[in-house]
């Protein structure tokens, strides 16, 4: 069987969490069939799983944008969420397979809280800002998402909110209920805004958050003007409001009851996908 996910050359956690979580769930990908593709974690549903002759299984990834028509090859066991599911004819969904983090047999939550607040960038946002220099004037600690699975884990944990402009930084934290707000910083690289709400509310539908959500939104031209004086300016700006966020400011957490009713569903097809597609 083969693992299909999505791989940045710096490296970003919530891809890379498939090799790591997958091989701990499912074994040796050996044991399975080699005409098999796992589509697991990730926003990969586009125009690309539908080429060569593999039978592809989708588990738990959503759509990034409304062009996306699958074949006859692809076995939806379910997708990220509602929006995923209503553009592919009312497939079943769960909610972002990251959340099989909860099958694991090591326990990662009520660890010791060493940080008031972290943040979480999104990856391509890795070289726009200097994390080191931001950590010491706003008191934020930053979990940069190009670290290891493991640093990443252990750190949320040891957190008692987050800021997540990565959407795998609010999962996680989620995930091992730490309280979350989402930062906007402008454009995510490639990703146009459409495809970046489509993930963030996908996932948010999921696990049944539907309220109107404040979200830290900064406007990413601050850190893009040549003017020396607007430049300094705009960073005293981004680091003055991420410092009131400390105190201020809604978190988010999904309820305890959906999450362990979503963990219990994962746990049904992750058993349903063994029994079906080992040799």
């Amino acid at each position: 069987m083969n693992l299909i996910y999505f791989k940045a050359r710096t490296g970003n956690f919530g891809d890379d969490l498939n090799p790591w979580i997958w091989e701990k769930l499912l074994g040796d990908f050996e044991s399975y069939d080699n005409n098999v593709d796992f589509v697991g974690i990730g926003s990969i549903l586009d125009e690309r799983l539908n080429k060569g002759n593999q039978r592809k299984v989708v588990f738990g990834s959503g759509i990034r944008d409304f062009q996306f028509i699958c074949n006859e090859n692809v076995d939806i066991r379910f997708v990220r969420g509602p929006i995923s599911s209503k553009y592919l004819n009312n497939a079943p969904y769960i909610t972002d397979s990251a959340y099989c983090l909860a099958l694991l047999e090591k326990n990662y939550g009520n660890h010791e809280k060493k940080y008031n607040c972290s943040i979480v960038p999104y990856f391509r946002h890795i070289k726009n800002i200097n994390w080191k220099l931001f950590e010491k004037l706003t008191g934020i600690h930053v979990i940069l998402p190009n670290d290891t699975i493991e640093n990443i884990l252990e750190e949320i944990n040891a957190s008692k909110k987050i800021i997540a402009g990565a959407m795998h930084g609010a999962i996680i934290a989620d995930i091992l209920r730490v309280p979350w707000k989402r930062l906007r910083l402008g454009k995510h690289g490639y990703e146009s805004v459409l495809t970046s709400e489509i993930k963030w509310c996908d996932w948010l539908y999921s696990m049944e958050i539907f309220e109107e959500m404040e979200t830290l939104e900064i406007n990413d031209k601050l850190f893009k003007n040549s003017r020396i004086a607007s430049f300094v300016s705009g960073r005293i700006q981004f680091l003055e409001l991420l410092k009131k966020v400390n105190s201020k400011g809604k978190f988010y957490l999904s309820s305890n009851d959906v999450f362990k009713e979503k963990v219990n569903q994962l746990k049904k097809e992750v058993e349903r996908f063994i029994f079906d597609y080992k040799k």
